[in-house]
């Protein structure tokens, strides 16, 4: 549900495995970030196709350089399925699990090809596709895909997770939530079951509809001989959804999480820019002897939760991004925007990257020696700050959209360096 980023910044967070195993409240700034650099190049061994020219999440303007040091491309496979090919775009996310590849397809605009690719990648030279999982009618799977292996009294196999999210202008009957196949055998999957979810209102998780919410991304671990679920609501934003998958064919909820409910201390003052709160991506990580669940919570930062029992979730610690953008020192307050994060394999640390889609502020500007209004328009997420939910009347272009050039600015407007449009209506 939130795409369209320009900036994609990373940032290795310091965190303390004898905190997350004792439980103990920690408090993160963004002054325990390690500083990122970066280092253009292009690939050594001539094959440009690595060096930054690909489609990126919203485009490639404004990303921070590519590289392709000390990474050399093995293999390529081009995918088709039964469409024939793949459109720009279409690949949202993937998981790797016993050398097969599982790739998440989403939505076109005929909403015709959602589902989930599967590669042979034991020839890592020689990619091959051996088949395509179709998701529900007018559904399509996004930044959730996710296989484990399981063993339990209702199941034992390889298990793959997926997301569903609902075409545009679609309401089909079922749908949302997410489903489960089983892919002991790659080349014939089987599904489980699709659609699963949250078929309740706002603080419960089960009711008559027969359409789940929508949700943005999933995860699966094990432990003490359950399997467990964690998923991300697209329509209550606040809500950490946890299912017990123990036997894949029929889940079971657990509980609904608001984390700014339960844990107020995750909010920040100020708050980063838009002040949007919501839970975005999760994985979950055995440390100490305790499943811990890392959370990107977009505004509210990085969360570092408890859930070995997971009916009971505990407060660990979470990071503050601070009063000023560390990547754009001056512009305050910072744009947030927690995207995704994994733990090192020490557990001493985990990268984090922040998802901008705005890395400048719109600022007053004059028409008419009158002063006017300003929104960013990046991302096509405007509207929808503004008091009526919508872009109307008449649009003014305020200023040239880089740094440091106000004598590109436009006439008649004064913007000092940043892209804004005003609704007049």
């Amino acid at each position: 549900m939130l795409r369209g980023a320009t900036v994609i910044a990373l940032a290795a967070i310091l965190l303390a495995a004898a905190s997350v195993a004792s439980a103990s409240p920690v408090k993160r700034t963004s002054a325990d970030r390690a500083p990122f650099s970066t280092k253009g190049g292009s690939s050594t061994d001539g094959d440009s196709s690595f060096s930054g020219d690909a489609d990126q999440h919203g485009g490639t303007g404004g990303h921070l350089p590519g590289s392709s040091l000390n990474v050399q491309r093995v293999g390529k496979l081009e995918l088709t399925g039964p469409f024939g090919g793949v459109e720009a775009g279409q690949i949202a996310d993937l998981s790797v699990y016993k050398d097969f590849a599982y790739l998440n397809s989403w939505t076109t605009e005929t909403c015709d090809r959602g589902g989930t690719f599967v590669a042979d990648i034991r020839d890592p030279k020689r990619p091959k596709e051996v088949g395509f999982i179709p998701a529900l009618a007018d559904n399509y799977h996004n930044e959730g895909a996710h296989v484990i292996s399981v063993s339990t009294r209702s199941f034992t196999g390889d298990l793959l997770a997926v997301n569903n999210e609902i075409c545009t202008g679609k309401d089909p009957a079922r749908g949302g939530g997410f489903d489960l196949y089983d892919v002991t055998d790659p080349t014939n999957p089987k599904t489980l079951v699709q659609g699963f979810g949250d078929f309740g209102g706002e603080g419960k998780m089960t009711g008559n509809d027969t359409q789940s919410k929508e949700y943005h991304s999933v995860f699966l671990w094990k432990d003490d001989g359950n399997v467990y679920l964690v998923a991300s609501d697209d329509e209550e934003l606040h809500d950490v959804d946890i299912f017990d998958v123990s036997n894949p064919r029929n889940p079971k909820p657990v509980g609904e999480y608001d984390m700014a409910a339960l844990f107020p201390q995750i909010l920040e003052t100020p708050a980063p820019n838009g002040n949007l709160v919501l839970n975005h991506d999760m994985v979950v990580k055995e440390i100490g002897g305790r499943d811990v669940l890392l959370d990107s919570y977009w505004d509210a930062g990085y969360l570092l939760i408890d859930i070995e029992n997971p009916a009971k979730p505990a407060y660990i610690g979470d990071n503050d991004f601070g009063l000023t953008d560390p990547l754009f020192p001056g512009i305050s307050p910072p744009e947030g925007n927690a995207h995704e994060a994994e733990f090192s394999f020490d557990n001493q640390y985990f990268l984090a990257a922040d998802e901008d889609f705005n890395p400048y502020r719109a600022d007053k500007f004059f028409v008419d020696d009158q002063e006017r209004p300003a929104e960013e328009v990046g991302g096509g997420q405007s509207a929808a700050s503004l008091p009526d939910q919508t872009l109307s009347g008449k649009v003014v272009y305020g200023g040239y959209g880089c740094p440091g050039r106000p004598d590109r600015a436009a006439e008649g407007g004064r913007l000092h360096g940043r892209t804004a449009r005003h609704s007049a209506g």
